[in-house]
């Protein structure tokens, strides 16, 4: 990137990266701490045992899978036209968009809502999981509520209004979530309670974040005609049938183990994977800030602040995924006996090969939105289905053989063969290559704070050394960057101002 450095670039860059960063950074904050929520959900979940948990994952995969096609994509329309409508101040066609999008989502939403509420007692039968068609009713009531409320969502982070969202739709839902569920299952509800418990907080987060968007972003008087519906239509199909066959990816190995094992066993791969998952936090919350930015550099022809965002936006998620993979792999049998219970500690080898597929699929993150923008959905569907058939193929081998491992060795692999695909057709619309030779600074970093921090562990043992080791890794990988001067003159720029609204300046100010 120094090769294309020059005065007039630099301030356009710093600023729009200010931009970024001062519109999102309250976004992926909450993003990250209501990710958290959601894992905490899940440990209350697993408390009940491994058959419940298994019972309830399962609910979740269909209920995802019908999220997923009632969605169709539509969101992906809202982070794509909006932003560019409002960059070129076409305040109609934007409020089009946002129509367009919201009848589509009320139709999708109530028929799959309807298709998986007369399904239930078909799923009861197909995974063998007694007196749970309520489980899935509850579930697919939910479905409407769920399609309206991430378009909404959707519309606010396209016109740059990430407070709401982060407040309402990402922080609120999740914080009620925890305690409907901790109550319910505190007080003995079982199944029915936890299931109808985590839904609940659809509903209020729809309400209210709605309520927000006719206020920010009215469109009831938007009067859109069939060529716009087209248009958005065609451009979120691709990407609903990725997400489809990307869900597909997602959740095929726990139907191939439910489908062959047992609801137990889906129970303990259920909570090995999520916990691998966490490494695309920071990804998915940078991900979802980087595609409207890359939209409006674009749209103004800023070739270079588009091709530096794409380097600076990989390099900043390697920083922040390859350590918490690290961590994983080294505490994975720790990670699931303390925060799930003994019962789930068989989990850890299938916990390990995970967080391997999503570290490379967080790597892959900023190829797929550069696609987005550049409107070649179809090069990602082509992807998603290429790796589906591979993991079809994988899974089904190795799940009779290797049990839950052999899942998690399936999905590891879609995952790689997509995110390689990915870096190949990325490459050929940025003239830039992200990946750098200051990435060996993090990987250097993350193994001296990895070996101190279970050295540590392995000396003292217990509950309270795995937290205190916790705190030793974090503390001493980023103690390591900053010595190993990891940091540009733009990250810099970025952590000063982050530093300056978390009131840590002073202390801050003498490392950079």
């Amino acid at each position: 990137m120094d090769s294309i450095e020059t005065k007039e670039f630099e301030d356009a860059f710093t600023q729009s990266l200010k931009l970024m960063a001062k519109s999102g950074l309250i976004f992926i904050f909450v993003s990250l701490i209501a990710k958290l929520i959601a894992y905490a959900v899940r440990l209350v979940v697993a408390r009940q045992g491994t058959s419940i948990y298994g019972a309830f994952s399962i609910g979740l995969m269909i209920l995802n899978i019908f999220l997923t096609i009632a969605a169709a994509g539509l969101v992906y329309g809202a982070y794509r036209f909006i932003p560019e409508f409002e960059e070129e101040k076409d305040y109609e066609k934007s409020r089009n968009v946002g129509m367009i999008l919201t009848v589509l989502s009320a139709i999708t939403g109530i028929i799959g809502g309807a298709i998986m509420f007369i399904a239930s007692p078909f799923f009861t039968e197909a995974f063998h999981i007694p007196n749970s068609v309520l489980m899935f009713q509850i579930f697919a009531l939910s479905i409407p509520f769920y399609i309206l409320g991430g378009v909404f969502a959707a519309i606010m982070r396209s016109i740059k209004k990430y407070e709401y969202e982060a407040g309402i739709k990402v922080f609120l839902e999740n914080i009620v979530r925890i305690f409907i569920v901790f109550f319910a299952a505190w007080l003995g509800f079982g199944l029915i309670g936890v299931s109808a418990g985590y839904v609940f907080p659809t509903v209020i987060s729809f309400i209210i974040i709605g309520f927000f968007v006719l206020k920010n972003f009215n469109f009831l008087k938007a009067k859109p005609d069939l060529n716009q519906y087209k248009e958005v239509l065609m451009y979120s199909t691709p990407l609903f049938l990725s997400g489809a066959v990307s869900l597909f990816i997602g959740w095929f190995d726990v139907l191939v183990i439910g489908l062959i094992l047992s609801a137990s066993e889906v129970g303990i791969y259920s909570a090995a994977m999520p916990t691998a998952s966490m490494v695309t936090a920071i990804p998915i919350a940078l991900a979802s800030l980087e595609i409207p930015l890359l939209t409006a550099l674009k749209t103004k022809n800023k070739k270079k602040e588009f091709d530096s965002v794409f380097v600076k936006i990989s390099k900043w998620i390697f920083y922040s995924t390859f350590p918490v993979f690290i961590f994983i792999v080294f505490f994975s049998t720790e990670i699931l006996k303390v925060f799930f219970g003994s019962a789930y500690t068989s989990g850890a080898l299938a916990m390990s090969i995970g967080s391997f597929g999503y570290l490379i699929s967080s790597l892959s993150t900023p190829a797929n939105d550069v696609l987005s923008v550049f409107k070649k959905t179809k090069l990602i569907l082509y992807n998603i289905i290429i790796a589906s058939i591979v993991m079809i193929g994988v899974t089904i081998t190795l799940v009779p053989i290797m049990g839950i491992t052999g899942g998690a060795i399936g999905t590891a692999t879609a995952l790689t063969v997509n995110s390689i695909l990915l870096w190949f057709e990325a490459g050929k619309l940025s003239s830039e290559n992200p990946i750098k030779l200051n990435y060996l600074k993090s990987v250097i970093a993350s193994l001296l704070a990895i070996l101190l921090a279970y050295g540590f562990y392995e000396i003292r043992g217990g509950i309270a050394s795995f937290f205190i080791s916790i705190i030793i890794f974090g503390l001493v990988y980023t103690i390591m960057l900053f010595l190993l001067k990891s940091f540009d003159k733009f990250d810099k720029n970025i952590l000063k101002m982050i530093a300056a609204k978390t009131g840590i300046k002073q202390t801050i100010q003498k490392w950079i």
